[in-house]
């Protein structure tokens, strides 16, 4: 007997999946989360070429976010999908504490510190948020949650950085702006615990 595909989502199951509470807080608990945004500190001379070298960490984020991938994939089979989102996000303040740190201290190598431990929980967030949809609401219409879900977080994304900057222009620092992620982190991480699957 030919395998059939999945069926298509009626307009019925559409209302029922973005009414339930779970979706409404694992969305708002991934779409309060933006990317992370540059910095540097003002000034030139030698302390300029050192802080040159921070791009280089933007290059150690995504391969700490590739192997991320596999840890995190490996550790949602074996605790609740929900937890690991949690302690992601826990992860993902930690390595902004310590950018803030290297930041405040004008301490290059934090920077790379940061790189691996940021990198390694926000690399999680495709797998885990792939495996919430899918378990919370079966396979059927994981295209139609994910990109619903998608849409609300790439646009946070984006937004990020403009608001970043916004803060910068304002102060001449990116400090606030980062002690703010530090605190949309932490909500996160509580808000998915109360996103329970569905009964």
């Amino acid at each position: 007997q030919p395998m059939r595909g999945p069926r298509r989502m009626s307009r019925k199951d559409r209302a029922e999946a973005s009414r339930h509470r779970a979706l409404l807080l694992a969305t708002a608990a991934v779409g309060s989360t933006v990317d992370h945004v540059p910095s540097e500190p003002g000034g030139g001379g030698a302390a300029a070429a050192a802080w040159s070298l921070a791009a280089a960490p933007t290059a150690a984020v995504a391969h700490a976010a590739a192997a991320a991938r596999i840890i995190w994939g490996l550790l949602v089979e074996r605790y609740p999908v929900r937890y690991c989102m949690a302690a992601a996000y826990v992860g993902d303040v930690l390595g902004l504490l310590i950018l803030l740190t290297g930041l405040n201290l004008g301490f290059v190598p934090m920077l790379f510190l940061f790189s691996v431990v940021y990198g390694l929980n926000i690399g999680g967030s495709v797998v885990l948020t792939s495996v919430a949809i899918a378990s919370y609401f079966g396979r059927d219409f994981v295209g139609t949650i994910r990109g619903t879900v998608m849409t609300i977080t790439t646009s946070s994304s984006a937004l990020g950085p403009v608001l970043a900057s916004i803060v910068y222009d304002a102060q001449g620092t990116y400090f606030r702006a980062f002690v703010a992620m530090v605190g949309l982190f932490l909500v996160a991480a509580i808000v998915v615990l109360f996103a329970r699957p569905p009964t």
